[in-house]
């Protein structure tokens, strides 16, 4: 029996090593896979610190990304395709969906920074109290942007203008998906 027990003990210890690897986050950073909750937590904007860290994960793979934007499309409150090029390559005015208008302004004060400001024409519970999540696909890469809790149905952000995820928005051939 205690050959059997010392291997058992040591399954134990070797899973619970493990375990406590995982849980706080102890291992190479490149190394640890992105498991679904990581996947749900990115696509409802409830990532927090984690969020630059794990779209850069999802980004490095097409399946991730394939994944993260069905779960994006599954909670979308709506969705603004690319729009149609114009002749020009100036950047996009604003959009406007049956559901949101999205218009950007830039800071009298700094004019390197851009607002992005988000009216929602018929708000849920959830984006009065949480905040609204923009998914941006452009091409290749996803980019997200957290904007606070509504206001009289409206929300803003201050980003610099070099942001990726700012530039990405503004682009005409980036796909938008608002989620609450």
């Amino acid at each position: 029996m205690l050959p059997s027990n010392h291997e058992q003990a040591e399954a134990i210890f070797t899973a619970k090593r493990y375990y406590d690897t995982l849980q706080n986050g102890m291992g190479d950073d490149n190394q640890q896979t992105l498991v679904f909750n990581d996947l749900v937590l990115l696509a409802t904007g409830c990532a927090g610190g984690r969020t630059s860290q794990l779209m850069e994960k999802v980004n490095q793979s097409l399946p991730l990304r394939r994944q993260y934007m069905s779960l994006v499309k599954q909670f979308a409150y709506e969705v603004s395709p690319a729009q149609a090029a114009a002749s020009s390559t100036e950047t996009l005015e604003g959009r406007t969906t049956d559901k949101f208008s999205l218009s950007f302004s830039r800071d009298p004060v700094s004019p390197s920074q851009i607002y992005v400001i988000l009216a929602v024409h018929f708000p849920t519970e959830k984006q009065m109290k949480n905040g609204v999540t923009v998914h941006i696909e452009l091409g290749d890469v996803l980019q997200q942007l957290k904007l606070p809790p509504l206001i009289d149905n409206k929300t803003q952000g201050l980003f610099e203008e070099s942001s990726a995820a700012l530039q990405a928005l503004l682009h005409h051939d980036a796909s938008i998906v608002i989620t609450d």
